[in-house]
């Protein structure tokens, strides 16, 4: 009976040294991960393409919300976790506390970034688009949004306790009173269920929108070229949505579970799982960019100084295109560097419009006005 009882105390262990190895090994990966990422998205963002579009303050408030977490959130429990010592309350309130704010407050401009694209796809005329007044509101207001959902626990209502993972903290979602659970259903109603609706109900929308199948015959051709382009951004955003939503379902669906049995429904390592798919949200933005948003792809390529295939966009594929090309072809030529295949060039349009011209290094392959720009 004591040989039975000590090999499960050291089965105990062995597991607990196991999950937090391997906790240690998930956190590191998205600590490197996430912050290079993320520090790459704000290079890529203020370079002077990126500066004026509707959508990128809201993603340089998303890459900035998640290095602040990498920075001032996830290492306080790490370490703690890491040195083997019990996460004490003041780790507990801060911790609990940066990572419901700033996962709320990502969110909740996910959400408004839903909007930006709904109406950018509405409204075609760049008249209609919110002023800068508007967008540093709009950005404070998410941060406000957040700060103001995860207050309460500081003022009594409900607080903040070591999860059942025992690895961060999180709100007392088993809490047996019933001001816990009021605080607890309020916090993903608002945290999640509120965000999610808004943003279902603005992609049902564009996708009526862009099903609809009607473009006025009058619009002219540089506004109809920024509504394909506000499409794709749209695609764009929908993904980083759907990446962030699905990280963070596990967590609220085991965390609801709490709140009705008045128990953790996962213990120990089991627990662990939905939390480092919540934490592994920060890593998720940046690789949609970089892998989707063509035009970010291009400048991440050129600040890296990588070489890269570019396709050339068949609806811009004209004998203004060729002769473009050949002549700046033929440029290089002189001094030693082909940028573009001559084969390629000496295709019928139509055959062009089929086939790949391929760039490599930094510079342009024809100029703006053959509506064709391509940087490598």
């Amino acid at each position: 009976m004591l040989e039975s009882s000590n090999q499960s105390a050291e089965e105990t262990i062995l597991i607990s040294k196991a999950s937090y190895y391997a906790y240690g090994v998930v956190m590191f990966f998205i600590l490197t991960v996430g912050f290079l990422g993320n520090v790459m998205t704000l290079l890529v963002l203020f370079q002077h393409e990126h500066r004026k579009k509707a959508m990128t303050p809201y993603m340089v408030n998303i890459a900035l919300a998640d290095i602040f977490i990498i920075l001032f959130g996830y290492p306080v429990a790490m370490r703690a976790n890491l040195r083997g010592k019990i996460l004490e309350s003041s780790h507990c309130s801060w911790g609990g506390f940066v990572n419901g704010a700033v996962g709320i407050s990502s969110i909740f401009t996910l959400t408004e970034m839903s909007f930006v694209s709904y109406h950018g796809l509405r409204q075609v005329n760049r008249s209609s688009r919110l002023s800068p007044f508007q967008v540093v509101c709009s950005v404070a207001v998410a941060w406000l949004y957040g700060v103001l959902c995860m207050l309460p626990p500081f003022l009594g209502w409900n607080r903040f306790v070591v999860s059942a993972s025992r690895i961060s903290c999180c709100p007392d979602w088993s809490g047996k009173s019933i001001s816990d659970a009021a605080y607890n259903l309020l916090l993903v109603f608002f945290g999640f269920v509120a965000p999610l609706t808004a943003m279902t109900v603005c992609y049902y929308k564009i996708y009526s929108l862009v099903h609809r199948a009607v473009v006025p015959g009058n619009l002219p051709q540089i506004q109809l070229r920024r509504r394909q382009s506000e499409l794709k951004v749209a695609k764009v955003t929908a993904m980083n949505v759907i990446a962030f939503l699905l990280s963070w379902a596990p967590y609220c669906c085991v965390s609801l579970a709490a709140v009705f049995t008045k128990q953790f429904v996962l213990v120990d390592w089991e627990a662990e799982i939905p939390e480092l798919l919540a934490k592994a949200s920060v890593i998720y933005g940046p690789i949609i960019y970089s892998t989707m948003h063509s035009r970010f792809q291009a400048t991440l390529f050129r600040i890296l100084h990588c070489r890269r295939r570019v396709i050339l966009a068949p609806q811009f594929i004209t004998d203004a295109t060729r002769n473009n090309c050949s002549a700046r072809m033929a440029a290089d030529r002189t001094q030693g560097t082909s940028h573009i295949d001559q084969r390629f060039l000496q295709l019928p349009l139509q055959a062009m419009k089929r086939r790949v011209a391929v760039s490599y290094g930094g510079t342009a392959i024809c100029k703006r006005e053959s509506s064709v720009f391509v940087s490598g």
